[in-house]
């Protein structure tokens, strides 16, 4: 999706340094690259910029067989920020070995913004757990979900859920081709009775961010063209 996103952005901002327009990213930020020629998804994260000038993020693991990235490899470097998702396209300039592994990449000169706005939702049939706060494990069947919250079926009833209702909670999802689970936090809004159990609406805490970038990309993947 990063090379569509770039391709067919929602907007696509020009950055420009000197007028004060800077790529809005922090230290820190959970990262997915994608180097050109590598069919897999990398995690990284940021460590800094020099407006202008280059980015430097955190050297991503390589699937095993793959050799060391190096300088004049092309990626794209996508990631989740105040409910937007940005790509931009760099070039690796350096691969820095010590004190930690980072790659200094291009600054770039346009950035690609995609809005996934809260209430897009998008149906599915996922299998998870919704653990309580008291630890207690409910199983539960996603059928609908965004990047705010979802809807899922349980065969629990009221009595058993009505304690945890707008309190901190944890729903386990199992993502298909993920090798574990998604764990985000959230809280449960509300309870509806439908045939062979509950209908449970869930508010995905937003500051959960590394949680909230695998959704994305899950969603994105999920959701019809636009």
């Amino acid at each position: 999706m990063g090379a569509d996103l770039v391709d067919r952005p929602d907007v696509a901002v020009q950055l420009s340094p000197e007028a004060g327009e800077t790529l809005p990213i922090g230290i820190g930020t959970p990262l997915q690259v994608e180097v050109k020629g590598l069919a897999a998804h990398l995690r990284s994260r940021a460590v800094g910029m020099v407006p202008g000038e280059c980015v430097i993020l955190t050297e991503p693991v390589l699937p095993a067989g793959h050799g060391p990235l190096r300088a004049g490899q092309e990626l794209i470097v996508r990631y989740l920020y105040e409910g937007t998702v940005f790509a931009f396209p760099g070039t690796i300039l350096a691969v820095v070995p010590r004190p930690l592994r980072m790659l200094v990449t291009t600054y770039p000169k346009v950035v690609a913004k995609h809005r996934l706005r809260a209430d897009d939702r998008v149906g599915c049939r996922l299998p998870g757990s919704l653990v309580l706060p008291d630890g207690a494990r409910v199983e539960v069947i996603v059928v609908d979900l965004s990047r705010g919250g979802c809807r899922c079926l349980t065969r629990a009833e009221a009595p058993e859920l009505e304690p945890a209702r707008g309190e901190d909670a944890r729903l386990e999802l199992a993502l298909p081709g993920a090798a574990e689970a998604l764990a985000v936090r959230c809280r449960l809004r509300k309870t509806e009775p439908v045939a062979d159990g509950l209908a449970l609406g869930l508010r995905f805490d937003p500051d959960d961010v590394d949680a909230q970038g695998r959704l994305v990309d899950f969603l994105e993947a999920l959701a019809p063209p636009r």
